[in-house]
Parts: C-alpha cells; sequence; structure tokens
C-alpha cells in the first residue's frame, strides 16, 4: 500500500503527505489535546484513541500528559485486524487495520496488549 501511494505521488498534480513518516502532523493535533483539556476543565483521568498514524495520539497525548503526567493514554484497534493477528485477518468482514502493519517512526512507545474488552 505505502508503495502504491509512494508510486501514485509521482504523477502530476499529486501530493503524498506521508503521514507515517511527518512528525510535523503531531502538533497539528495538539490544540485538540487543549480543547480536551479545556471543555473537560482538566477532570480527565485517561484518554482513549484508535491508532491510526499515531500523530492524533500522540499530539493529544502530549498535551494532555503536560497538564497532567499521570494520565492514563490508551490506544486501541478493533481486535481482528491483520495488525495484532500478526499479518492475517481472522475477521468475516475481512476488517483492515486502522493503520497499517507496522509501527510508524511517530510512535515512540511500544505497544501493549491488553485483553478484549479491558484496559491493558
Amino acid at each position: 500500500m505505502i508503495e502504491a501511494a509512494r508510486k501514485l505521488s509521482e504523477e502530476p498534480h499529486t501530493y503524498w503527505t506521508d503521514q507515517l513518516n511527518n512528525r510535523h502532523s503531531i502538533g497539528g493535533y495538539q490544540p485538540l489535546g487543549e480543547e480536551i483539556w479545556t471543555q473537560t476543565k482538566g477532570e480527565i483521568d485517561a484518554f482513549v484513541h484508535c491508532v491510526g498514524t499515531a500523530a492524533s495520539s500522540r499530539g493529544i497525548a502530549s498535551v494532555l500528559k503536560r497538564h497532567r503526567a499521570g494520565i492514563r493514554i490508551v490506544t486501541v484497534e478493533p481486535a481482528e485486524s491483520s495488525v495484532l493477528l500478526g499479518g492475517r485477518s481472522m475477521s468475516p468482514r475481512n476488517a483492515p487495520p486502522a493503520r497499517p502493519g507496522n509501527l510508524p517512526p511517530t510512535t515512540s512507545a511500544s505497544p501493549r496488549r491488553g485483553q478484549p474488552g479491558t484496559w491493558p
């Protein structure tokens, strides 16, 4: 998929953001972190977010952790995701992963697996 995007970006009148490697995209989500903090009046103990390229999770988490160092940040992905199943899909819908099957460079923490329906 990434190679196909790279190839398409070589066509005239196209632009590829390469979000998996775009560290600047993290900063674009920091205002959302401030908005969450403001709207909750700082009464937030945890933030749960679906993993994509990791930019939104990282941007929001960096702000929330600046305000409250002990806040719990959890990223989730569908249980039938091929990422969690080692590259194979067991879903009857053949659900695609929420992110490609690798950890993008914007991801700084190692993922931890929890049990379905519980927090890791």
